[in-house]
């Protein structure tokens, strides 16, 4: 009865916003400044093709370049599309699986889906992860309606077709699902081919308009993949390691994808609770569901092992979000056949909990020193010098961000005058910096704000039991910030 009541759905949408309002990071100068530029382009008038592989995730910079129509940019605005695509995302999972499984399942489903990790933080930054995973997992739902159907109904196929042409939109990873169609088509989907040709037709009618706006800049409808391919690049497919700085705990090509699902906080123990409900569905299960699994088994083999060994990209553990979307539903079905109710509790309380404290270690201040740096430039109007050049060049871009003068961060020493230094703990200092780098000369002390597991070591007393270096560095991972003014000559 409880489980019937209208307020589940608004519960879970109260904690996906208080997760967002929490773990929110906001703007990084990563590859959101990439999609803002590109919206910013619009804007202005400037409807040229897109020279990188960041101006081509039309289903995110569109959408933020019509809010900019209608107000001026700001942090929060930055986080406004991913929020929605992931409330989109919840309703999509929240319905689905209502409708196939059951109203208490569904309950499940979404609160998994706003607890995970890699959805909570990923919904404050502006980036394409969220939004592939809605339009993939949306693309899927709408193809199995279709072959579930007596009579294959077509129209199923083309809105899972036009769903998979916005995924594709959004980004190249989503190429990967055509590969789920044809595995789909070899084995027995050719029987009603038909089918299959209207869902092409859809994903045709979405990329055609894709191709024209190439055509009428006298370029290829490969436009697109030829730009990816020389800003972008390939890494290619090795035995070893590769480049580092993945955000994998291993960058392997072969068992670091592995290690990527069932180790990286974001995921928690999303995808070992998905094995464990796997293996309890194949020895107790009954045929109920034997359709449903097949196809999400399938769709998560063959998508997984396009974006873990194609080759194409880094497999960044972001890149796993549809299949993590995936991976639920096998879960609240092996919920759903558990008969002691209190196992049912232990389990998802398993799971759950696990997210809450994957998400505890997560630093949502991953740009502190820029952001800090930048705010104090803004509130005071006087220069910083920032020995790091990247750092620098951080520091520079929140300024613009903020309409602030960029010139006011700098990494170049004056000679004869006086100037305001930025000494970031840890990290080098110039030799004609160091000597004046004295208590006396100490203008501003910037720390980092403790973390959410800084708080829960506090209140289980554990820090005793703890070295002061292990401590600052799990309740704080960032550096102390001290501002130094430095006289001239």
């Amino acid at each position: 009865m409880l489980m019937k009541r209208s307020w589940i759905f608004p519960v879970l949408v109260l904690i996906m916003l208080i997760g967002h309002k929490v773990f929110f990071v906001g703007y990084t100068f990563s590859d959101d400044s990439s999609y803002i530029a590109q919206a910013m382009r619009y804007l202005s008038g400037n409807y040229l093709l897109p020279t990188d592989h960041w101006g081509f995730r039309y289903t995110v910079v569109i959408p933020y370049a019509i809010i900019g129509i209608f107000t001026e940019y700001n942090e929060w605005l930055v986080s406004l599309i991913p929020l929605l695509y992931w409330l989109a995302l919840l309703t999509l999972v929240w319905h689905f699986v209502k409708h196939t499984i059951g109203r208490v399942e569904a309950a499940y489903a979404g609160l998994i889906v706003v607890t995970l990790p890699l959805f909570v933080v990923q919904s404050t930054i502006l980036g394409v992860d969220i939004t592939e995973a809605f339009f993939l997992f949306a693309s899927f739902v709408f193809f199995y309606y279709g072959e579930i159907s007596e009579n294959k109904n077509y129209k199923q196929y083309f809105i899972a077709g036009l769903l998979l042409g916005l995924a594709m939109l959004t980004r190249e990873t989503a190429y990967g699902f055509l590969l789920v169609l044809g595995v789909f088509f070899l084995m027995g989907g050719y029987r009603h081919w038909k089918s299959y040709m209207v869902g092409l037709l859809g994903v045709l009618v979405v990329l055609s308009m894709e191709w024209l706006y190439y055509l009428a800049f006298d370029k290829s409808i490969l436009y697109r993949i030829e730009t990816i391919s020389q800003s972008h690049g390939s890494v290619g497919l090795k035995s070893g390691d590769f480049t580092a700085g993945s955000g994998n705990i291993s960058d392997n090509r072969f068992y670091g994808p592995l290690l990527a699902i069932l180790v990286n906080q974001e995921f928690a123990l999303l995808y070992w609770a998905a094995i464990i409900s796997s293996i309890y569905l194949f020895i107790n299960g009954n045929r109920e569901y034997n359709k449903l699994l097949k196809y999400v088994l399938i769709t998560f083999i063959v998508y997984f092992c396009w974006i873990s060994y194609s080759g194409a990209l880094r497999p960044l553990p972001r890149y796993y979000s549809f299949t993590s979307v995936l991976v639920i539903i096998p879960i609240v079905i092996a919920i759903n056949y558990i008969s002691k109710k209190s196992i049912k509790i232990l389990f998802l309380f398993i799971i759950v909990g696990a997210n809450f404290g994957a998400l505890s270690v997560e630093n949502i201040y991953p740009r502190f020193t820029s952001k800090v740096i930048s705010q104090y430039i803004i509130d005071t109007g006087e220069k910083v010098i920032i020995y790091d050049k990247l750092k620098t060049k951080k520091v520079k871009g929140f300024l613009a961000f903020n309409n602030a003068d960029k010139t006011l961060a700098s990494n170049e020493i004056p000679e004869n005058e006086g100037y305001i230094y930025a000494n970031i703990q840890g990290e080098k200092v110039p030799k004609e910096v160091a000597k004046q780098l004295v208590k006396e000369n100490i203008l501003k002390i910037l720390s980092p704000p403790k973390l959410l597991i800084g708080y829960i070591l506090d209140i289980i007393s554990v820090r005793g039991w703890m070295t002061d270096d292990l401590y600052k560095f799990l309740a704080f991972r960032n550096p102390i910030i001290t501002l130094y003014r430095i006289q001239g000559n």
